[in-house]
């Protein structure tokens, strides 16, 4: 046989056209398999930055100050009381969502895609809810915090005044003393 009969007989042949689509077949599912994998990939990636962004933020700094606040401030109290509540809860579900990582992480490792794209929605939906919580603390610290920051300010100019009058009295104490007698 010369190799054009060859080629001919194996044009004509079924078997060769089932070949061929299982090989088209299997490069598909390659491609697809591929795609997921680092699609999933893609989303931890930008899952742990999200988290490492929600850690990041000193909370305790700022619900320290609201503490100090609340010794004089009863509304202050309540709120700190609040913040606090929030503070436990957000530290809650960055632990679940760091666990959701993890797990989704395994699953890109040994390969199972489906469980790890379900981890990363659930993911999804506690990191949208304790960003939300999050923003709702800011809110609130702010508030209070920015009220301190004002009043500090208003302290600090009645400071600064006061240091002005007793340097002027100072500088001239026989234009200021009175005398009784």
């Amino acid at each position: 046989m010369l190799p054009n009969e060859i080629i001919n007989s194996l044009l004509n042949s079924v078997f060769f056209y089932i070949f061929v689509g299982i090989v088209f077949l299997i490069v598909i599912l390659l491609i697809v398999r591929f795609t997921k994998k680092k699609k999933l990939n893609e989303r931890i990636i930008n899952g742990q930055y999200n988290i490492n962004e929600l850690k990041s933020h000193p909370y305790v700094l700022d619900i320290a100050k609201l503490d100090a606040i609340a010794k004089v401030n009863q509304e202050a109290y309540d709120t700190s009381l609040q913040c606090k509540k929030d503070y436990d809860s957000i530290g809650e579900n960055i632990k679940s969502a760091i666990e959701l990582l993890q797990d989704a992480n395994e699953n890109l490792e040994i390969g199972d895609y489906k469980t790890g794209s379900t981890n990363m929605d659930q993911f999804d939906s506690i990191y949208a809810s304790t960003k939300q919580l999050s923003e709702k603390l800011d809110e609130m610290l702010a508030s209070f915090l920015n009220q301190e920051a004002m009043q500090r300010k208003k302290i600090n100019e009645l400071k600064n005044q006061f240091h002005q009058i007793k340097n002027v009295v100072n500088e001239n104490p026989n234009y200021y003393t009175y005398c009784w007698e």
